[in-house]
């Protein structure tokens, strides 16, 4: 299983970089890299929101980000990173693939069929996918169930009738029995319970409170009772009741039920936060299904990985519970865990609607992160036997992509509701991906017949295909006059609108659409870019004066953090933010805090991550943030206090371990660090992930036989770049350097298509340990595959330059140069120019490089080598002087220059 990576390091690393240079954004690439081959996705995530931030408009980077963002289940960040791609590389079908798959499974299919399509890049998967919309496909709903099946309780075993139909589940006899028998007083009380009881088993809740509050008016003594009475109201609804009756019972006896009548009351409240506390606080004291409750709540809060730990237990408890393997399966997948969630959907009966149904989101999944193939490899594994038309439409969609037609797929959809909405739209995409805009046509006035409405919608998209957008608008307002909080019509007259130049229009849609949905990032995100089209010269100033009167929903001013950032206008941002701190999204937070961290403010940070803190509901990822900052401050001691104080909060979880391990690791307590590795292992972090870890700490303390150990039995359970890396480090150490060069151009050879920074690192590690011919034959590769920086073409020209081959490093160093003027590059050329002999030149070079770094050692100690060539001994004596009482780790070149001047 594929290990998820650690959570401390999530903002604190990237954070950290503002303190040295500048990074390029090679150096960003290179690192956010590490951390994904690594699993540390969460630092990876920050890593690269930095890099974009100091880097907008450099594709590959926000490519990572989204790339990254969609492995971490934020779908919304990644539709929000590829929407800027595809309009800024308008001719890549393959990045406007991915961004079709972001949109598809967040169900926006409005978007998607909204969408202007180029006919060069319209891909068979584009057409595919432009078929759908928010109304096209009728899926089954796709909510977890979050009431566990109710433990029936009986911890009484009278040997009477009444406690014998009982205990086999028979309560309308109990209820009848008891009834039309004649029974003893001195049994009323017990009688009664076994009433209340059977009431609530045969969902009769007011007759079961009237019992439990007449003959039983001593409930409040008796957990039992304690627990009918909150059941009871939770039953019908009565979530507030509930948790009132639990919240005294609590108090009273500090009984486990009261606990999962809590969790129960809470989460249907939405108080996520308490729901899952108590959840789990249920389930560890042997309420098992309080896992599953646990498990769903953790979900809704974002906390995969507490979400994995108790449907994983769930899961084991209950392997044939579908609502348990619907939950189970998604977390997996939101983790990244793909072959263990195909493990899990493979077990599935999918002859089942609901298993069928499962097995139809896991392909949609699989197939919207871009695994086809497994995608494809499960459907037709469990789906060849299943009679299911949702699975029939899936089968159309891999079709399609294959540019099949699909007609006959329609069809038999067709013969088993013609008058299908999803179905019908199906038809005319078909007849779009064929280039049949007439029968296109003709199917969407024919479907008046049907609906009227659909039909203007129908109409109103074929419009948009063929460029009528004025048709397209006047189809879409039909569609408006009879049902104004349709969401597809809005996004219709929207995006025709704006193609038609008329903005105002455009922007009372997307304001319409906001009205509906004011979480909906993507129209806010549009809404700004409308507002630069309506109010070209003070669109900024028009925004925030309508958020500010609330004409605007906050989600606004997220998007327009998002708009300045990606501008280069961190100050713009900075400002938005600060004066929206509280209403801002927990991006948008996590923003601010780069902004300000960036600026060595670190008191403003720390009040504003406080102040998260206290606002939010959910507190584990603020906390995390305020780590953050405390980290980029190196403050482990904070750290570690702040680790007691929301001890609760971060509970004994995965999180707050991942946390205690890399804070003890940096602080140097290694003895500590491997306690946290030892509770680690307790929440099923991978084997190989936990010898990652043990090498680490075996690595710092000096036993780097036993790290090697380490590292290789983690390469073996899962090879990765990343830890074969860590395997080439420790064997310098044991001074095995040309066997750690092995291993590092073997794992090239082990990648289908390695990475520019994975060729980096091999090729940089064999020229510093002068393996110069094997590095030239990595850069070489490289060069192949991948367009060039200016300090790639210096290194092949330094590599050539030790191998003698000045010809070619004065032919790379001068593409460096032609790309950047930069001193590195020119110290190089002038070395290459002092081999060649050409010390007048040389010294020019050197002299100019000298300009901007007048203290750069080595380009003085080049000097010198010149000035001694061309017979300037005095001026090489005069450099050699500056150096004579500094400690360098040049010091044996200056002792030869010294002896050329005797």
């Amino acid at each position: 299983m594929k290990a998820y990576g650690r959570h401390l390091v999530t903002f604190a690393i990237p954070l950290l970089l503002v303190g040295c240079s500048k990074p390029t954004p090679e150096d960003f690439i290179q690192t956010s890299n590490e951390y994904l081959n690594n699993g540390n996705l969460e630092t990876a995530l920050v890593n690269l929101k930095t890099a974009v931030q100091a880097y907008p408009e450099d594709t590959e980077l926000r490519s990572l980000l989204a790339s990254a963002m969609y492995e971490s289940g934020n779908l919304q960040g990644a539709e929000k990173e590829l929407k800027r791609l595809v309009e800024a590389n308008p001719t890549s079908s393959e990045l406007l693939e991915r961004y079709f798959f972001a949109l598809y499974h967040q169900n926006k299919y409005e978007d998607i069929i909204l969408h202007q399509v180029k006919a060069e890049i319209n891909t068979p998967i584009i057409k595919q996918l432009k078929q759908l919309s928010d109304d096209g496909f009728e899926v089954a709903d796709r909510e977890t169930d979050t009431l566990p099946n109710l433990i029936q309780s009986n911890t009484q075993a009278p040997a009477v009738r009444i406690a014998h139909l009982f205990t086999d589940g028979d309560y309308t006899e109990v209820l009848s029995l008891i009834e039309s028998e004649n029974i003893d007083t001195k049994f009323k009380y017990y009688i009664s319970i076994y009433k209340a009881k059977a009431y609530f088993q045969t969902a009769q809740y007011d007759l079961a409170l009237a019992e439990l509050n007449g003959t039983l008016g001593q409930w409040k003594s008796i957990p039992e009772l304690n627990y009918l009475v909150g059941m009871s109201h939770y039953k019908k609804g009565e979530f507030e009741k509930a948790k009132s009756v639990a919240s005294e019972a609590l108090k009273q006896n500090n009984q486990v039920w009261s606990r999962y009548v809590l969790a129960l009351s809470h989460a249907e409240l939405e108080n996520f936060t308490e729901a899952l506390r108590f959840a789990e606080e249920s389930a560890s004291n042997g309420i098992d299904d309080a896992y599953y409750l646990a498990g769903v709540i953790a979900s809704k809060l974002e906390e995969w990985e507490r979400a994995y730990t108790n449907l994983e237990k769930a899961n084991k408890l209950y392997p044939d519970h579908i609502g348990i393997k619907r939950a189970y399966s998604f977390v997996l997948l939101k983790l990244g865990y793909i072959d263990d969630a195909i493990a899990v959907i493979e077990k599935t009966d999918a002859s089942m609607p609901e298993g069928a149904e499962l097995l139809s989101d896991t392909v949609s999944y699989l197939y919207s992160r871009g695994d086809k193939q497994k995608a494809l490899a499960l459907l037709n594994k469990k789906g060849s036997a299943v009679s299911s038309s949702l699975l029939t439409r899936q089968q159309a969609l891999l079709q399609l992509e294959q540019g099949k037609d699909i007609s006959s797929l329609v069809n038999k959809l067709l013969s088993e509701n013609d008058t299908s909405f999803g179905t019908n739209w199906l038809k005319i995409q078909n007849y779009i991906a064929q280039g049949e805009f007439v029968e296109a046509k003709k199917l969407a006035n024919q479907y008046s017949e049907v609906n009227q409405q659909h039909s203007f919608l129908f109409t109103s998209v074929v419009s948009l295909y063929e460029k009528d957008f004025e048709a397209s608008l006047a189809n879409a307002k039909e569609v408006l006059e009879r049902d104004n909080t349709n969401l597809t019509a809005h996004k219709l007259s929207m995006l025709s609108a704006n193609e038609l130049g008329n903005y105002s229009i455009a922007i009372d849609n997307a304001l319409a659409l906001l009205k509906l949905n004011p979480d909906d990032k993507q129209t806010a995100t549009d809404l700004v870019f409308l507002y630069t089209k309506e109010y070209p010269n003070d669109f900024e100033q028009k925004l925030l004066d309508d958020i500010e009167t609330h004409a605007l929903p906050s989600s606004v001013v997220d998007s327009l953090a998002s708009y300045f950032l990606g501008n280069g206008k961190p100050g713009e941002a900075e400002k938005l933010l600060l004066a929206f701190s509280e209403q801002i999204s927990y991006e948008s937070h996590v923003n601010l805090l780069n902004i300000l961290l960036s600026q060595s403010r670190y008191t403003k940070a720390e009040e504003i991550a406080k102040k998260r803190i206290e606002t939010s509901e959910q507190k584990t990822m603020p906390i995390l943030s305020l780590i953050a900052v405390f980290e980029a401050q190196e403050k482990h001691s904070d750290v570690s206090m702040l680790l007691n104080t929301y001890q609760q909060e971060l509970g004994d979880s995965k999180e707050a371990a991942l946390v205690k391990y890399t804070n003890s690791f940096a602080t140097g307590d290694f003895e500590e660090a491997k306690q946290a590795i030892f509770s680690l292992e307790k929440f099923g972090v991978s084997e190989s992930l936990i010898s990652v870890f043990k090498g680490e700490v075996d690595f710092k303390q000096g036993n780097v036989n036993e790290a090697l150990n380490h590292f290789k039995s983690s390469y073996a359970k899962s090879p990765d770049f990343g830890t074969a890396v860590y395997i080439a480090k420790t064997l310098v150490r044991l001074k095995r350097v040309k066997e750690g060069a092995d291993v590092l151009v073997n794992e090239l050879d082990r990648i289908n298509s390695p990475s520019k920074r994975q060729y980096n690192v091999v090729a940089e590690y064999l020229h510093k340990f002068n393996l110069h011919e094997q590095a030239l034959r990595v850069y070489e590769n490289m060069e192949m595959q991948f367009t060039l920086t200016g300090k790639e073409y210096n290194n092949i020209a330094d590599v050539n330059l030790k191998l003698k081959r000045l010809s070619l490093a004065e032919e790379y160093v001068k593409m460096a140069i032609a790309k950047e003027k930069s001193p590195l590059f020119l110290v190089t050329y002038a070395e290459v120019l002092l081999e060649k002999g050409a010390n007048d030149l040389a010294e020019e070079t050197l002299l100019e490089a000298l300009k901007s770094e007048e203290n750069n050692e080595y380009a003085n100690m080049i000097l010198a080598s010149v000035y001694i060539n061309q017979g300037r001994k005095v001026e090489a004596k005069r450099i050699v002087e500056q150096y004579d009482t500094v400690q360098s780790v040049y010091s044996q070149k200056w002792s030869l220059i010294q002896s050329q001047l005797k």
